[in-house]
């Protein structure tokens, strides 16, 4: 995990979150440079566009590697910057990757020193404070396609262009936090994969993977790439965005538990940070709820440990002092501090819908999307104060219903019910929090905040009291062989469909 200056980049395994709160004017490019730095006009010099033109395609060497660190540096240290786009001089190439020709007859101390360089360089891009978009204008092999690993964004023209991670093919590999960075985009088993066989796709097969975001015609990479920044400028300062993105369906277990908890303390112990957005990194679903594969077969006090770090976190996400929203199913990744507002943009289920639930505002994505609370159908029940939440939403008669008979809304349903706040197409989601958000950043944070606490005191303080000992009494019924033959069943339908 990287926090730089407390505002930042929280670089997790499930979570990626992002505050952006910086611009800058006004930068000079050396002549004969490896690197050009250009302020774009179009957002009042609030981000920098870093071509890369060592030529002829930009192979990676010490001397780039610097320039690059410094470059960074350098707009970092301009508090009106807010973001930059990394590209290539030359269409077609956006970096070959390491320059053999520099390795040939080097010394040790020359290839120690070169290496140190370039995880110098890695860790100054993954570490930036600043919103960074990857536009990936040709090629991008091995240590190219590392870079564009570390962005926040990735764009790639579109056609024969290739990208992949090719170091085992000449000798290398990658230590485990590179590993983990790959991971981190395309998830574990296609990381394994594309490693250990030195994979290299086209830059439709990487958008599918994940590898990237988007495809689009060469032309249109760096429009695209301005198009994303933009979105990413709109979110307040004092306003994260926090993007769970445990493939295939962030399904709840104890380590995304426990990021979001630190994740949360960390946006809570900056004094700017205001309000927080949570959403996914997989369109069209929010979380899918509890990881039934974590609790087959599971021992009780494996899966008490799971239902303590649950519940832990709930008290974290209900009592947060941020305004909180959650964005379901958005593919963008940021973050907020003190207003925690729900957009809902996909299917929400289980214990999925409870941190919708436990926000300040709910704003769901239109469509055939559903959510629900549906621990009954699976054999289990609601501790009274999780039930309180829900009333207080809903009231207590269609909570009543709705958690017996495990029923499951679609957005229009649950927005009619008061289960979500507002409806809205999909690619207006952020949208409509955005602009909701900004009601919520008027009012005062000390006297909102301790409304909220005023407001939610009484179901705080009973899972303080209580979660300990719900926790033991959920792993008694999770671990029983009544329950533990039902999720059989419901695993192996699963596989069936």
């Amino acid at each position: 995990m990287f926090l730089t200056n407390g505002i930042k980049v929280l670089r997790t395994t499930y979570i990626n979150a992002l505050a952006a709160r910086y611009r800058c004017r006004g930068f000079a490019t050396e002549k004969n440079s490896y690197v050009a730095v250009t302020i774009d006009p179009e957002f009042d010099g609030s981000v920098a566009v870093v071509t890369m033109q060592k030529k002829p395609v930009n192979a990676l060497c010490s001397n780039l590697y610097r320039e690059l660190i410094k470059t960074i540096d350098d707009l970092e240290s301009n508090e009106n910057m807010r973001g930059m786009i990394i590209t290539s001089a030359f269409p077609g190439v956006f970096s070959a990757g390491l320059d053999f020709n520099a390795l040939l007859d080097a010394t040790l101390d020359d290839i120690h020193k070169l290496n140190k360089d370039f995880h110098d360089l890695t860790l100054k891009l993954y570490g930036s404070r600043l919103i960074t978009i990857a536009a990936l204008n040709g090629h991008s092999m091995a240590g190219g396609a590392l870079m564009a690993v570390t962005a926040d964004y990735r764009v790639m023209a579109e056609g024969s262009y290739r990208i992949g991670l090719n170091e085992t093919q000449i000798g290398l590999f990658l230590p485990s936090y590179l590993k983990q960075m790959v991971e981190n985009v395309i998830g574990s088993k296609a990381t394994a994969r594309a490693l250990q066989l030195s994979l290299v796709f086209t830059s439709a097969e990487a958008c599918k993977l994940g590898l990237v975001e988007e495809v689009t015609p060469m032309d249109q990479v760096m429009t695209a790439a301005r198009r994303e920044v933009k979105q990413w400028l709109e979110i307040p300062g004092s306003v994260a965005v926090v993007t769970m993105q445990k493939k295939p369906v962030n399904a709840l277990c104890s380590n995304l538990y426990r990021e979001l908890i630190k994740t949360i303390d960390d946006l809570e112990n900056n004094e700017d940070m205001r309000g927080l957005i949570l959403t996914s990194a997989f369109p069209g679903v929010f979380s899918a709820g509890l990881d039934f594969n974590a609790q087959l077969g599971a021992t009780r006090g494996d899966i008490h440990k799971r239902n303590k770090d649950f519940l832990d976190f709930m008290l974290k996400l209900y009592g947060s002092r941020l305004i909180t929203i959650a964005a379901v199913n958005v593919s963008k990744r940021s973050v907020s501090k003190n207003i925690f507002m729900k957009l809902t943009q996909g299917h929400s289920v289980g214990g999925g819908a409870l941190l919708v639930v436990a926000a300040d505002y709910r704003v769901m994505a239109e469509g055939s999307y559903r959510i629900g609370l549906n621990e009954t159908q699976i054999g289990l029940f609601l501790p009274s104060y999780l039930t309180q939440m829900v009333e207080n939403l809903i009231g207590s008669k269609a909570t009543a219903r709705a958690l017996q008979l495990s029923l499951v809304f679609t957005s229009a349903e649950a927005c009619k019910l008061g289960l979500v706040e507002e409806v809205t197409p999909m690619d207006q989601v952020l949208t409509a929090a955005r602009r909701e958000v900004k009601q919520w950043l008027e009012i005062p944070d000390s006297a909102r905040a301790s409304m909220k606490m005023e407001l939610r005191r009484k179901v705080i303080q009973e899972m303080i009291d209580r979660r300990e000992e719900d926790a033991k009494t959920f792993a008694s019924t999770m671990a029983s062989p009544e329950f533990q033959t039902r999720l059989r069943s419901i695993i192996n339908n699963m596989k069936r469909k």
